[in-house]
């Protein structure tokens, strides 16, 4: 672990704190900037999407409604109504100027403005040209201009991604007002048209009926696939039913008659059957039901749209706004711990400074739960154990200073003792000069003396080690009789599980005993069924059926026979095993006894050294006996000499009284100075131990 943190170590330690700060909060910025980028730059992108869609929707509104007025332009002026249909022209151009407004603002944007610029065109041409066209060449213009609308519609849906639109309710609303609905408005309108020059004919050529029936089956695909849309709307978001709910029904209702109408009138009996007035009835409801729908559908997506514009936005400032106020926090705690860390440092600086100075009542205080918590903790407890080590040094200092002083008494009084002593030794010389000529004479006998008492501690040394010798071999006869009673516990054990497995096999020689009888039994049945058998065999012929019941009988028995054979076996292997183990326990058994024996045997000889070592001290000790004979012998000589010495010795006796005082006042000065010198060691120890605890 310390090999893997060594580089982290490496930087860390080369840093001040502020700077160690500075570089962690680096580290954690860094993957956060980074996240936090991506992050916003993803949701700017959504935000994009969502505003690209909302022009698209803007602009395909106006681009619908312009289309509506030149659509409606185009039936007023089919019909022959050429007033309503002037006034539908002023309508055309307040929406182009409406269009126009909206085109400079986000035209350009969605690259639609040289597509609207030239749909105007086109209109322009057709509205100075309407009194030199029939009004089926109008018809024809218009349907061209209005697909060039529904076109351009298209393109902006292309351009402004409403084509691709990341949700199903808004994708199929989209479909809805850029796909479908501006197309199915002009095939409608086509089919009015065409109506209008069929209305003058009785029967319909093949081609007409084709043709016709072609365009009904288009526009009923459109609707189906219009309402299918609409379930999936409802499905994913059923919050929009109601609100659509309304403009579906009538567009299903509107478009149903229409259908009908166009099938009763001119399709199912191949020929005109209803009048031009109906079937532009239901024509142009069912473009208004379309037109209604286009309306609600461009809404809700509008909605939508900004419903997730408005969500990308508001989560784009929750995460700005987390983000910062996460930072201010964690860049609050940084300060807060650095401040923490730098307040303890300099806490301990202060009171270690304290402390260098001498002042050791100095403490840090302890005001954190966290690791500074236990260094306060050791810094105070180092200075307490300080404390009284220099208090327990100076008592240890002050007993030392007295002892030293005692000492220099003692010697001053040995000194004065030793001069008296020095005195009265003088005069004891003279008397031992003359005690030196008296013990001459005894010379001799504490010469012969000596060789006996040299005799008696040789004797003495032979006795002793004859003696150590006898105790060693002694000890080793206790050993030998320990391993007797040791090996006698073995062989014991060995016969205790020499008998269970006798037991065991007993046991199993029973069992299989009974396993015997067991299968005697059972052949005993076997030859009666076969009997059985064989007399139902003859008795039946070919016909006999009882054979089958017997075998089977004597099937099981034999399995029955098999079973009780594998019994056996096992039970005879496990004798076999039993019976190993018994002649495995007696070959312990013999191999106990001999080492049993031969432990004995030891022990006999061990005790027959004994003997002998005994018998040697003995021999010894009559030696011992005649040199004590001598040394009484010679103790009468060394007796008469020794009278004479203490005559001698009387006149010095008061001398050695007065040097015996002299010494005994010398020793017990020279004991109290150990004494003292010994209290000093110990003091000094004492020192030594407790400075120890702070230097080793």
């Amino acid at each position: 672990m310390r090999l893997l943190l060594k580089p982290a170590l490496f930087v860390l330690n080369s840093l001040k704190y502020a700077y160690k700060f500075i570089l962690i909060g680096i580290l954690i910025l860094i993957p956060l900037t980074v996240s936090m980028y991506y992050l916003v730059t993803e949701l700017n992108e959504g935000y994009e999407f969502a505003y690209d869609e909302r022009n698209g929707v803007e602009y395909n509104r106006g681009l619908q409604a312009v289309m509506s007025t030149l659509d409606e332009h185009r039936r007023l002026f089919v019909a022959g109504e050429g007033e309503q249909a002037k006034v539908a022209e002023a309508l055309i151009d307040q929406k182009l100027a409406e269009m126009d407004r909206i085109d400079a603002r986000i035209g350009t944007v969605l690259e639609a403005t040289a597509d609207w610029e030239g749909l105007k065109a086109h209109w322009a041409d057709i509205k100075s040209s309407l009194a030199n066209y029939t009004p089926e060449q109008v018809g024809h213009e218009h349907a061209f201009l209005i697909e060039e609308g529904a076109a351009l519609i298209s393109h902006v849906g292309d351009t402004s991604k409403l084509i691709l639109d990341p949700d199903l309710d808004s994708y199929y609303l989209m479909d809805a007002t850029v796909i479908r609905l501006p197309l199915l408005g002009k095939q409608i309108g086509d089919l009015r048209d065409q109506g209008k020059r069929l209305s003058e004919k009785t029967e319909l050529s093949r081609e007409e009926m084709t043709d016709l029936t072609g365009q009904a089956a288009a526009i009923q695909i459109a609707v189906d696939s219009i309402g299918a849309g609409y379930t999936i709307i409802e499905e994913q978001n059923p919050a929009l039913k109601d609100k659509l709910e309304p403009a579906v029904q009538q567009f299903q209702s509107a478009m149903d008659s229409f259908i009908f109408t166009l099938q009763e009138g001119y399709i199912t009996y191949g020929t005109v059957t209803g009048t031009y007035e109906q079937f532009s009835e239901a024509s142009q409801a069912a473009i208004l039901a379309t037109n209604a729908l286009y309306a609600a559908d461009a809404e809700q997506l509008e909605a939508l749209i900004v419903k997730r514009q408005n969500h990308y936005s508001d989560v784009k400032r929750f995460v700005i706004s987390f983000v910062v106020v996460l930072a201010l926090i964690v860049f609050y705690m940084f300060l807060g711990f650095y401040s923490s860390i730098m307040r303890a440092i300099g806490l301990l600086l202060h009171s270690s400074n304290e402390v260098a100075k001498g002042h050791l009542n100095a403490r840090m205080p302890v005001s954190t739960r966290d690791e500074m918590r236990n260094a306060a903790l050791s810094f105070n407890h180092m200075v307490s154990e300080m404390r009284a080590l220099i208090g327990a040094s100076s008592q240890n200092a002050e007993q030392a200073a007295g002892t030293s002083s005692r000492l220099a008494d003692i010697a001053r009084h040995s000194s004065e003792s030793n001069a008296l002593l020095t005195a009265s030794i003088q005069e004891t010389a003279i008397g031992a000069d003359k005690q030196l000529r008296s013990t001459l004479d005894s010379a001799k006998a504490i010469n012969e003396m000596s060789i006996g008492i040299g005799r008696i501690a040789e004797t003495t040394g032979n006795v002793l080690q004859v003696s150590l010798n006898s105790a060693e071999q002694a000890e080793e006869g206790k050993h030998a009789l320990d391993r007797v009673v040791s090996q006698m516990g073995a062989i014991q054990q060995s016969v205790n599980g020499t008998a269970v497995s006798i037991e065991q096999l007993n046991g199993f020689t029973q069992q299989v005993g009974q396993m015997a009888e067991f299968i005697k039994g059972l052949a005993y049945k076997s030859n009666i069924l076969a009997l059985n058998a064989s007399i139902e065999a003859v008795r039946a012929g070919e016909h006999g059926r009882g054979f089958v019941v017997v075998a089977d009988e004597t099937r099981k028995l034999a399995e029955m026979s098999g079973s009780s054979a594998d019994g056996i076996a096992e039970l005879l292997d496990r004798i076999l095993s039993a019976s190993e183990q018994s002649l495995h326990s007696m070959t312990q058994v013999r191999q106990e006894v001999q080492l049993g024996s031969q432990s004995v045997q030891d022990a006999g000889q061990t005790f027959q050294l004994i003997l002998s070592s005994t018998r040697s001290i003995a021999g010894q000790m009559q030696e011992i006996s005649a040199a004590a004979q001598q040394m009484a012998a010679s103790s009468e000589q060394v007796s008469a000499t020794i009278q004479q010495i203490s005559d001698i010795a009387q006149g010095s006796a008061n001398q050695v009284g007065q040097m015996s005082d002299l010494s005994a006042i010398n020793l017990s000065s020279m004991q109290e100075l150990s004494e003292q010198a010994n209290l000093l060691k110990n003091l000094s120890q004492s020192l030594r131990q407790q400075i120890d605890k702070f230097t080793s």
